[in-house]
């Protein structure tokens, strides 16, 4: 029988947590156990959770971080702990995901080599069940282009997956020799982009990768504020916050992933989105700041973003 652990990891939701639990345990495939990585909650998560069925029964392993770790800190504990107990597989989502009853076993029917899989993130308010709350990017025709819809994702899927992408760490299943070939997300992210740099560090290893079109998941919409700017007939897209801890992670973690994975061009891309487009998306936020952020990125510097935080 296929090993199977699910690694949650909550902070201050507990009825997002409660719910979220719920579908996992209603999988038409067993899970051998479910972690969950409390980010130091002060909402009652952790009576609830361990007042509950589940963690009485030994289903639910509850690990209360020290103090908040970000999701960054919260999945690489996670996933640390899970690969202890030798799973074959390890299930990944936040707790404001929601599985279908049958999302873990069409992500277990995919193709074989497949050592990385996620499901079609749905849009939780979306009534039609349609709209993705994440664009899913392809190349067709040699022009880049987004898929928004189920049935525009099935229809570029005639296979029933979309080979080398998937959208980090919503419902995603992980090998475990996956670890063993690129190691454990990195926790110094905080929030924001330690999912981008994992799932970059994989595919760079050529270890194979898909969204299954079959597997829903749903979960809230894409809310990151973007501003678009238009220079010499083409658009520039930042994203950007209005809270100054917020935006320094923003820059920090971009302009390091940029500079590791895309090269001069992409490093060019992102100094010029810090520098100069951020202030304006966002008049607010410290020049100071946008600078510092966008120098310990540069420098690789990871450990500084707890002085920025309010």
């Amino acid at each position: 029988m296929t090993n199977i652990i699910a690694v949650v990891v909550t902070y201050n939701r507990k009825e997002l947590l409660k719910n979220c639990l719920q579908k996992i345990f209603f999988q038409n495939v067993p899970l051998q156990k479910v972690i969950v990585i409390d980010n130091a909650s002060t909402d009652g998560t952790e009576t609830q959770v361990k007042d509950s069925d589940f963690f009485k029964s030994g289903r639910i392993l509850y690990f209360k971080l020290p103090s908040n770790f970000g999701g960054a800190g919260g999945f690489h504990e996670g996933i640390k702990i899970a690969s202890t107990l030798k799973p074959d597989w390890i299930w990944l989502m936040d707790d404001d995901g929601e599985p279908r009853p049958d999302t873990l076993s069409n992500l277990l029917n995919m193709p074989e080599r497949f050592l990385f899989r996620g499901p079609l993130i749905i849009d939780i308010l979306d009534n039609q069940h349609n709209r993705l709350s994440f664009p899913i990017p392809i190349i067709q025709k040699n022009k880049k282009r987004d898929l928004l819809t189920i049935i525009d994702a099935k229809d570029n899927s005639p296979f029933g997956y979309i080979e080398g992408y998937l959208n980090p760490f919503n419902g995603v299943l992980l090998n475990r020799k996956v670890i063993d070939l690129v190691g454990l997300p990195c926790p110094d992210f905080f929030l924001w982009g330690d999912e981008t740099e994992y799932f970059l560090r994989i595919k760079k290893k050529g270890i194979p990768i898909a969204t299954s079109t079959s597997a829903l998941f749903f979960h809230p919409s894409d809310k990151m504020n973007k501003r678009k700017f238009s220079v010499l007939k083409k658009n520039i897209i930042v994203n950007f916050s209005n809270d100054n801890f917020r935006s320094y992670l923003l820059i920090r973690n971009s302009t390091f992933i940029s500079k590791k994975y895309f090269g001069i061009k992409g490093l060019f891309n992102q100094t010029i989105k810090s520098l100069f487009f951020y202030k304006i998306a966002s008049p607010q936020t410290p020049t100071s700041i946008i600078f510092k952020a966008y120098f310990h990125g540069l420098t690789g510097n990871l450990r500084k973003h707890l002085n920025y935080k309010t």
